[in-house]
């Protein structure tokens, strides 16, 4: 049996930077989700049922795209610490280039919706409200872009206020646009995300670096050894993960009514925070996994150990949920307007949490190189999207699709990653 080798100090200080890094990266997200939390809430209050579940819409499409942003800002991490000096320089390239693609393909796709049908198709209120989805989705795959690069630039607390800056931008222009006595139907909120995501963007691309520090030598294969995020497979993932887990709210829309579509989503929203609640953990579990594979030391009991933590938290707050889900959907929400439906709270929340281990368990896997594209969750995807067209049929209905494809979408996740694991420690 080899021993495991001593680990050195270069070793030691890249762990240590990189748990650190964990750590700003979660409590920025945590930042933005409580600002996010806020904006949903004031839109909730003032805004007719039907325009909340467009605007919803909007917010869980963004969602979706951030977590494919996410490999994005890996790599950008990457390269930012382990580049020359003139790294920062082609991380402004390489946004560049990425934002005049994404810019054409986004505005293409916007005057193709605003043109097709997509209004009736979805029933929304206008099809300028189609044409902003794209527009939605090309910003925040550009935001996170954007922001990835100045974080790997090492400009953390930056990075840290731009993240949490930019919900508090949507808060206010949505305030303007009410005040104004814009965007009645959802557009103007919509139109408020755009423009704070772009802000950002803008700011993120601004602040960056002119120079970064050199690196040492051998720096960047070790570096970019320890950034499993970056890999297409790992990219896939995240992205089939966010589709599953954020656009049933979307998929609802062609097959319930305007306003049962936005009872399921004022659900879905209510319910968010359990998929974002163990976010933090998994950036730190994957992390740690990775410093154990340097160390020749197994990371499964770690793991699991974090899983079990990450279980007990989802737990409690799905049991409080499930005595106390009408005075939390008051809270989030608005009573008057969403009240009586604190039983298919309390069953949404399960699946929410469901997929809260899930994504435990898929970035571990990342993180252990472990992602079968064979197995990716675009299959769950496919099976979601059937049984919305066959079973959706009620807001209820719709709901008991999302249980079994959170279910079924975890088991997916434990075969492909814990399975061989477990194996190999029983041989």
């Amino acid at each position: 049996m080899l021993n495991p080798s001593p680990p050195n100090s270069n070793d030691s200080n890249e762990l240590a930077a990189g748990a650190a890094a964990s750590w700003t990266v979660a409590f920025a997200y945590l930042g933005a989700a409580l600002a996010t939390l806020a904006f949903l809430k004031g839109l909730a209050v003032f805004l007719a049922i039907e325009a909340f579940g467009v605007v919803a819409a909007g917010v869980t499409l963004m969602l979706a795209v951030t977590l494919m942003a996410l490999a994005l800002q890996a790599k950008n991490v990457a390269e930012g610490v382990a580049g020359g000096g003139g790294s920062a320089r082609r991380a402004r390239a390489s946004f560049d280039a990425l934002a005049v693609k994404v810019g054409a393909g986004a505005l293409l796709l916007a005057a193709l919706l605003r043109v097709l049908p997509c209004s009736a198709w979805f029933d929304l209120p206008s099809p300028w409200v189609a044409a902003l989805m794209p527009l939605l989705a090309g910003s925040a795959l550009l935001c996170g872009h954007a922001t990835g690069a100045l974080l790997g630039a090492g400009e953390d607390r930056a990075f840290a206020v731009l993240i949490v800056l930019e919900p508090i931008l949507r808060c206010l222009l949505a305030a303007v646009c009410a005040t104004l006595g814009l965007g009645a139907q959802g557009l103007g909120p919509l139109a408020s995300i755009l423009c704070a995501s772009g802000a950002t963007t803008a700011l993120a691309r601004f602040w960056l670096p002119e120079e970064a520090p050199p690196a040492e030598n051998g720096a960047r294969h070790r570096r970019r050894a320890r950034t499993p995020l970056a890999a297409p497979s790992a990219l896939a993932a995240l992205a089939s993960f966010g589709l599953v887990a954020f656009l049933d709210v979307a998929l609802v829309r062609l097959v319930l009514t305007p306003v049962e579509a936005a009872r399921f989503a004022a659900l879905a929203v209510a319910s968010r925070f359990l998929v974002l609640l163990p976010f933090p953990l998994a950036l730190l579990t994957m992390a740690a996994a990775r410093g154990r594979l340097r160390r020749r030391e197994p990371p499964l009991p770690e793991f699991l150990s974090k899983l079990a933590l990450a279980f007990c938290a989802l737990g409690l707050c799905v049991l409080l949920i499930n005595e106390l889900g009408g005075w939390v959907l008051g809270f989030v929400l608005d009573d008057g307007k969403y009240g009586g439906l604190e039983r298919l709270y309390a069953r949404y929340a399960l699946a929410a949490a469901v997929y809260g281990l899930t994504e435990m368990v898929l970035l571990f896997g990342i993180a252990l190189g472990r992602v079968s594209l064979a197995l990716l969750p675009p299959v769950v995807l496919v099976i979601e999207c059937t049984f919305f067209i066959e079973r959706g049929t009620s807001a209820a209905a719709c709901v008991s699709v999302v249980q079994a494809m959170a279910v079924l979408h975890f088991a997916i996740q434990a075969v492909v990653v814990l399975l061989p694991l477990l194996w190999s420690r029983r041989r």
